[in-house]
């Protein structure tokens, strides 16, 4: 662009950076034409902004800025004797990932590969990525982008895990490099203002997380986290202890993992960073293009970090200065830290991917439904019971491709957990269940055991598949149905009794095996009949006892043994109507 009447060029970390040239419109349509392109057609293009010291000297730096134009103002000046104007917008290329609100999940992916592969899609020779001095290197075990875009998702990512991130100009940075470039800035050289603020923040906590996976609440407080304790932050720090005298208790909401007592010591450590920088701050306005965002400026032999500056032009570049801001450089946290920074998803159904946990602890596998096109997965998460005890509980696990309903704890979109099962047309309740009046209860598995409650009836049904059951009937009977064999078995006693009638009745044969002695106690009369033939008989001895024996056979009766004794210890009364001996 040949000229421009001002520009300002707004910067922060992890943020999006905002140009804004005012220009004649004429100069902008002179500049169209000759390049054979209506002013509509800059919407889109890459800008480019250089800006460098006209004076030869060393401590003068340069500023570059590679951007996309995002939009155009018009206004007209009929009246205001200004002339009519355009307003060209642009903005940094990390625009183009904050295209819409986005769902994604990852599983044992480092910080650095999450961004790489979240980042892929996009053009590189618009927007480029430097993730070399990430310093994220352990797994995460799952990380969810949830109802944002890609760059809102990586700068909430980095907030969460005190990552740099910040636009250079040219390269989407995350991570800070283990030397900077120091600009020193002089108060009435190339700095016009210079303002510092101390301010103590409450810095006592005591942060706790649950880890099931060792049924342990883990803790960590921020005093025992490593910290600045010279020069200035050092001070601040005896005063915010001196200030904030009361502890306070803070539940830290963090994925359950192998390495959750590690992950809760280092987040916590970045977290009291975090709050040790903000309360040493500084600002300034100087003329040294050189100041950008992470540079290193030294004033009266203190660093300071920038965390966010604007650029100023006027009258095409005849005047230039810019605003900043910083922090301490004695720690290199990203001051953006924030551990509470974590993905806020609502109730929501799943299916069931995986149900045999390798640890035995009744976890599943889900599927929820923004994952199901990526092929994608949450871990192994728990399921929620009525009971859950040491060996005891309510044990009903849901079946692969089951739908659930899926909760999450402290609503954090990777601390998902299955509250309860849902019904679908393709998954029925049981037949057997459908009634107008809801009379029917029932527990059925996969393979056909049903326990059923009927509340009309008041009847209780316990069935297998091959349909023998258990019946309570509600009247105060229990019918016992097998399809095959019964077979009672006890260790020690087996007792019955009844009010009434005890009977019997086999289709076949009924065989009773005693390996000791057999009793049968009747207070009344004792019937033992047969349709054909009644055997009695005993390997040693029979013996027939009672005031009185009768004997009878209507057409015979045949007494017969080695040696018959017939002793009657009175009289012995022998009758028939022929008699006949030997």
């Amino acid at each position: 662009m040949p000229f421009y009447n001002s520009c300002s060029l707004k910067q922060a970390l992890g943020d999006h950076h905002l140009l804004t040239i005012k220009c004649l419109k004429n100069v902008v349509l002179s500049f169209c034409e000759n390049n054979g392109n209506e002013i509509e057609d800059l919407i889109g293009s890459v800008i480019t902004l250089e800006t460098k010291s006209f004076a030869s000297v060393d401590y003068y730096g340069t500023l570059k800025f590679k951007g996309v134009i995002t939009g155009l103002k018009f206004r007209e000046g009929l009246y205001s004797g200004e002339g009519d104007f355009v307003i060209i917008e642009a903005k940094s290329p990390t625009i183009i990932a904050d295209d819409g609100p986005d769902y994604s999940s990852f599983s044992d992916m480092s910080f650095q590969d999450i961004i790489k592969q979240s980042f892929r899609d996009y053009d590189s020779s618009k927007l480029s990525l430097n993730t070399k001095h990430s310093k994220q290197k352990s797994p995460l075990i799952y990380t969810v982008q949830y109802n944002e875009s890609t760059f809102q998702f990586a700068k909430r990512l980095a907030a969460r895990y005190g990552e740099w991130m910040y636009y250079d100009g040219e390269q989407l940075v995350f991570g800070l490099g283990d030397k900077t470039d120091e600009i020193e800035l002089k108060l009435g050289r190339d700095l016009q203002d210079l303002n510092i603020s101390l301010s103590p923040t409450p810095q006592h906590f005591e942060y706790f997380t649950n880890d099931y996976l060792t049924n342990n609440v883990h803790e960590q407080l921020t005093t025992s986290s490593d910290g600045a304790q010279q020069g200035n932050l050092g001070i601040l720090n005896k005063s915010s202890k001196d200030l904030y005298t009361n502890q306070s208790k803070v539940w830290a909401n963090l994925p359950d993992d192998d390495n959750a007592k590690n992950r809760l010591d280092e987040s916590v450590k970045n977290q009291q960073s975090a709050l040790q920088l903000q309360q040493y701050k500084v600002s300034g306005i100087c003329d040294n293009p050189g100041v950008a965002l992470s540079s290193v400026v030294v004033i009266n032999d203190k660093s300071y970090r920038v965390v966010k500056v604007t650029h100023s032009f006027s009258n095409n570049g005849d005047r230039y200065e810019n605003s900043f801001e910083g922090v301490s450089n004695d720690l290199n946290i990203y001051p953006n830290t924030n551990i509470d920074c974590f993905p806020v998803a609502q109730l929501q159904t799943a299916k069931v991917i995986d149900n045999h946990d390798p640890q035995g602890l009744g976890r599943v596998k889900v599927q929820m439904r923004w994952q199901y096109k990526n092929g994608l997965s949450t871990p192994w998460i728990r399921n929620l019971s009525v009971s859950a005890s040491q060996g005891q509980g309510f044990y009903f696990i849901p079946e692969i491709d089951d739908e659930v309903l899926v909760d999450f704890e402290g609503g954090n979109a990777e601390c998902p957990f299955v509250v309860g099962s849902v019904y679908n047309s393709d998954s029925k309740p049981p037949s057997a269940s459908s009634n107008s009046s809801n009379h029917i209860k029932m527990i059925q598995s996969r393979n056909g055991g049903i326990f059923k409650i009927n509340d009309q009836d008041g009847s209780i049904t316990i069935q297998d598949k091959s349909g023998s059951s258990i019946v309570l009937d509600g009247s105060g009977n229990i019918n016992i149905q097998a399809a095959k064999s019964i077979n009672l078995t006890a260790g020690e006693d087996i007792n019955a009794s009844s009010g009434q009638h005890t009977t019997l009745s086999t289709g076949q044969n009924f065989t009773v095996n005693v390996d000791n002695n057999t009793t049968i106690t009747t207070s009344s009369k004792l019937n033992v009949s047969s349709g054909r033939n009644t055997q009695i008989n005993d390997g040693v001895k029979i013996e027939i006892t009672a005031p009185s024996v009768g004997v009878k056979g209507d057409a015979g009766l045949k007494l017969e043994g080695a040696t018959v004794d017939i002793d009657g210890k009175a009289i012995t009364n022998v009758k028939g109507g022929m008699i006949n001996l030997n």
